[in-house]
């Protein structure tokens, strides 16, 4: 489940900006795109990761034996989120700023009418990413529980 659905939370973003051209002078400077919308191309090759770690990881059954050596590996490369996580408020601000422009309503408006946005406004989609992030340790706490206290990755979990 968890593998199925890392990615689902950039790439309807990406789609999104792509289908609707976010070129379009609604933003006039790319200065203020990259304030908004920060790197996220640059985060989708580390869930890709991911995926592909767990892909290799699972049996033909679908179940993965072992997942603690996957995590204790790849978790810390979510560091690479702090300038994006930490940007959050000024970008909320930019983007409540450039609303007044017509033409970024008109933006927003195709963005919550495209259906890549499953109705979700661009913030909400711009948060994904950071409540994803939070919902980590309980993912772990989660895996622990139902892991049998002799099991060779509780101590690899407890680390993560």
């Amino acid at each position: 489940m968890v593998a199925h659905d890392e990615t689902g939370g950039l790439l309807p973003i990406k789609r999104t900006i792509r289908v609707l051209d976010v070129n379009n002078q609604s933003f006039r400077e790319q200065e203020e795109l990259t304030h908004i919308f920060g790197d996220l191309d640059s985060y989708i090759p580390l869930h890709e990761d991911l995926l592909t770690r767990i892909g290799e990881a699972t049996k033909p059954d679908g179940t993965v034996e072992q997942i603690g050596h996957i995590l204790v590996s790849w978790l810390p490369r979510l560091n690479a989120y702090r300038g994006y996580c930490s940007n959050q408020l000024a970008a909320k601000a930019l983007l409540d700023q450039k609303k007044q422009d017509p033409r970024v309503q008109d933006f927003l408006q195709r963005c919550l009418e495209s259906p890549f946005s499953r109705k979700l406004d661009l913030w909400s989609f711009l948060d994904i990413p950071r409540s994803r992030l939070v919902k980590y340790p309980l993912l772990l706490k989660e895996i622990l529980k139902h892991t049998p206290k002799e099991h060779p990755d509780v101590q690899l979990l407890e680390d993560a």
